[in-house]
């Protein structure tokens, strides 16, 4: 999950603005509204690793007859949630009250994890933080791109097509796989090879495919 979310979640940090235009900004959503809704789905991209995290944590208590600790924790992070919206709003207005869900979020997905451990033992921590790290480091390397592409994506601003914002929009999308792919690859993260090692198994399969199909025409 985190070879997947941490680089998305960068991605829509990054891309905000272009990605809220070309979704929303139509008919009585205006420009203010884009800026506004950007400014927002940057703080809530914050929290999607934890957000997909914590629901997977819970899942796995539930798996276990155990619904009380989810029920506790959860209620711990509403609290903070509401806590952290009267402190952050007014300092960051309503970038605050997602900033606030992000957080709260993420402290239950760490806290459900931290309890998991008591379940099923050992998770493999160390190797766990191991590759985090390397996922977090080849994302952070794939921002840069990102960061260079900005000035293209911001034509999207441009009265023009949408299927020309969505153009551009893929090439950024597409350029920051390749880096964050390689980066992953040089890092060695485990995923990274699987996900590589899956694609050789599908190509060379269909390759296979498509010589026995052309064989037996041939026949």
């Amino acid at each position: 999950m985190g070879f997947v979310l941490l680089p998305m979640a960068a991605s829509l940090i990054m891309l905000r603005t272009p990605l809220v235009k070309l979704a929303f900004e139509r008919g009585a959503f205006d420009s203010k509204a884009t800026e506004a809704t950007a400014y927002a789905m940057a703080f809530y991209g914050i929290g999607v690793l934890g957000l997909s995290l914590g629901d997977l944590a819970s899942k796995a208590f539930y798996s276990l007859h155990d619904t009380i600790t989810p029920t506790v924790v959860g209620a711990v992070s509403v609290a903070i949630n509401v806590a952290l919206n009267l402190a952050l709003v007014r300092q960051l207005g309503h970038g605050g009250l997602a900033l606030a869900n992000s957080c709260a979020v993420t402290f239950g997905a760490v806290a459900l994890l931290w309890y998991l451990r008591s379940k099923v033992g050992p998770a493999r921590g160390k190797a766990v933080i191991h590759y985090t790290t390397g996922i977090g480091i080849a994302s952070a390397i794939m921002v840069g791109p990102l960061a260079a592409t900005k000035g293209l994506s911001r034509l999207a601003f441009l009265e023009v097509g949408g299927l020309l914002q969505a153009g551009r929009l893929a090439l950024a999308f597409a350029l920051g796989a390749l880096v964050y792919g390689g980066a992953s690859l040089l890092l060695k993260v485990p995923e990274a090879y699987a996900v590589l090692g899956a694609a050789r198994r599908l190509t060379s399969r269909r390759w296979a495919g498509r010589q026995d199909h052309t064989g037996c025409r041939a026949g």
